[in-house]
């Protein structure tokens, strides 16, 4: 059983990723669908977190597991002006951190 549970864990993203796209399949809005879904990501972090320290498991394989399927939800979801707002915010992040930590080892 506590072998299985592992893989109940790492797929747990994925079935939640799916049984999302099967509904955003039917006649209801994607945003109907997608903003639950994607609002549901952090418990599903939270949930793995329990279930690998009740079962065992790696807490770094389903912490992957579930990024990857968050960002092929957002990936489904998002247009692609909605994709380069997040290059662009995550690109200017980047840069202001590199100089923050720049500043911080040379003082």
């Amino acid at each position: 059983m506590k072998w299985l549970m592992k893989y109940v864990i790492y797929g747990l993203p994925f079935v939640t990723l799916l049984a999302g796209e099967l509904l955003a399949e039917t006649e209801i809005d994607r945003a109907q669908v997608y903003v639950p879904l994607l609002a549901l990501f952090p418990f599903l972090y939270l949930l793995q977190g329990l279930l690998v320290a009740l079962y065992g498991g790696s807490l770094l394989v389903a912490v992957v597991m579930t990024s990857i399927s968050y960002f092929v939800a957002l990936f489904l979801f998002l247009n692609q002006s909605s994709w380069g707002y997040i290059l662009i915010y995550l690109i200017i992040t980047l840069v202001v951190g590199a100089i923050f930590e720049y500043k911080h080892r040379h003082h």
